[in-house]
């Protein structure tokens, strides 16, 4: 998993008694449930240093009763605001913690979808650096206009 991704996929089941799921749901879960769906990504603008990427992610709940679902992604929710929406990072290589470099959530929304599934809506914007490239330095040019008196592209005899 990606490591903004597992960062909040860790947050938030570090926030709930869910059992997680993953990719697809078997058609005998045990609830309650979180289901993390793919996410939707957005390329967002670029700069001469790196470029953004737009996650919005839709997690969903899952419990016998709808109230226990909206709960769950209500208390959720809460814990991001608490923590002025930071999510702390999760190395990738060690998945330890690193509180040093947050990443910014939006504010999150909840809503319920049916009869015992609730909706948690988290976006947030990722930048990156592009990556080192091992091509030869660009070359740059300039060269000097010189005007010559010429105005309507005809040559004129001095």
């Amino acid at each position: 998993m990606e490591q903004d991704l597992g960062s909040v996929a860790r947050y938030v089941l570090a926030h709930t008694d869910a059992t997680p799921y993953y990719h697809n749901m078997p058609s005998n879960f045990t609830t309650p449930a979180v289901y993390f769906p793919a996410p939707s990504i957005a390329a967002g603008e670029g700069t001469t240093s790196g470029y953004a990427m737009a996650y919005r992610w839709d997690i969903l709940f899952f419990a016998p009763e709808t109230q226990g679902a909206i709960d769950r992604a209500v208390a959720v929710a809460s814990a991001i605001l608490a923590n002025h929406r930071e999510i702390p990072q999760v190395d990738p290589e060690t998945l330890e913690v690193q509180p040093e470099h947050p990443m910014l959530l939006d504010k999150p929304t909840t809503r319920i979808i049916e009869a015992g599934v609730a909706q948690l809506s988290l976006s947030w914007i990722s930048r990156r650096g592009y990556p080192e490239d091992d091509s030869p330095p660009v070359l740059h040019h300039s060269y000097k206009i010189v005007d010559r008196g010429e105005t309507d592209g005809k040559s004129q005899n001095r």
